[in-house]
């Protein structure tokens, strides 16, 4: 956990069911801002390729998996 309090999930991996749209993007995204590695997970593995690179483009960290 970081002790940066704008980054409360410094250090932190997430995992993320339903990455690819909807809420589990919206998650996905928040969790990335608060500081986590993002594990988007999606059955539909185009798009949660699309969420990771979006996170990993704005400056997080994330990788997709289907």
């Amino acid at each position: 956990m970081s002790d940066e309090p704008d980054q409360p999930f410094g250090g932190r991996v997430v995992v993320i069911t339903g990455a690819g749209s909807g809420l589990g993007r919206a998650m996905a995204t928040e969790f990335s801002r608060a500081g986590a590695a993002v594990a988007a997970l999606d059955l539909d593995g185009g798009r949660a390729t699309e969420t990771a690179a979006a996170i990993t483009e704005s400056g997080g960290k994330a990788a997709a998996f289907s």
